[in-house]
């Protein structure tokens, strides 16, 4: 009988012995599928949140692009360089004191005359550079075709003083406006109004001064343009004023007239007895009059 127990015994603890595998099975694969669903729910979350950044960056992208706008036209330059040429305006001269030579020789950079003519198109002109050409065959003095930004060109000289440490100076320059057709054609940096064709702040300004009969020259800055009025001696019949040149420099505007009698048996219509100038300029170093002639009394 001993053995028979034995034998039972022993069965028994093969019987307990499998269970305990058998359990240690099921737990590790419920382990395993705990582990993999975990996996699983990870790779879901992280598709989800990649999906969630990929349509936030095209939406981002949908709204930061714009159609792009329409480039204005390029100038013709060659008939920039015509309308030049062919003016009877030449624009401006520049002179420089002795200090501000001995000043200038000591900046090294002034050796190059690109970086003068980017420091003068910036700094004196307040404009943005968009293209320079140089034109004609000399090269000292040296002239330049420049565009900015805004539609303005403008034929600037330089010189290089040798006997100044080889710098090179702006020693001149004029100006015009583009045609927005950029078909090298210029508009006038100035037009001549009427008076009922002026804003009303304007009209106001001029015919208070036209009621006074007297010859005089004043201006009025109005948004961004500035308006000059030039009236003849006394608002006589015969007295007339003509414009003889209109010019901006650093901010300051240069208007030359001529003090004209008219016949008495001429027409009319030839007679200004006062002339409203409407300037595309805002004139911040103010309007400088010059009567360049004057018929004899």
């Amino acid at each position: 009988m001993s053995w028979v127990r034995s034998m039972g015994i022993a069965f028994l603890f093969i019987m307990i012995g499998y269970l305990g595998v058998v359990v240690g099975i099921q737990a590790g694969k419920h382990e395993t599928q705990t582990e993999v669903d975990q996996v699983r729910e990870g790779n879901r979350e992280s598709l989800a949140q990649v999906n969630r950044l990929a349509k936030e960056a095209e939406q981002r992208s949908v709204s930061v692009e714009e159609p792009p706008s329409p480039m204005a036209p390029t100038p013709d330059h060659d008939r920039l360089l015509q309308a030049f040429r062919s003016t009877d305006d030449k624009g401006w001269r520049i002179e420089y004191a002795a200090e501000e030579i001995k000043a200038m020789s000591s900046v090294a950079e002034n050796k190059d005359y690109k970086k003068v003519l980017e420091k003068y198109v910036t700094n004196e002109l307040h404009k943005q550079l968009a293209t320079f050409q140089t034109v004609g065959s000399r090269v000292n003095p040296r002239e330049v075709l420049v565009t900015t930004t805004d539609r303005n060109a403008y034929l600037i000289e330089l010189e290089r003083w040798n006997q100044h440490n080889g710098i090179w100076a702006v020693t001149g320059g004029n100006q015009m406006k583009i045609d927005p057709q950029g078909t090298g054609a210029f508009e006038p940096a100035y037009r001549t109004l009427d008076i009922s064709q002026a804003p009303a702040d304007v009209q106001k300004w001029a015919d208070s001064l036209l009621a006074a009969q007297e010859a005089r020259q004043d201006f009025l800055r109005s948004g961004t343009k500035t308006y000059a009025l030039l009236q003849s001696t006394n608002g006589s019949s015969t007295d007339s004023i003509e414009i003889e040149e209109v010019f901006a420099h650093l901010g300051e505007v240069f208007i030359s007239y001529q003090s004209l009698e008219v016949g008495t048996y001429d027409n009319p219509l030839l007679v200004n007895d006062y002339i409203l100038l409407e300037i595309d300029e805002q004139a911040e170093a103010g309007v400088t009059f010059t009567e360049s002639f004057r018929s004899p009394s």
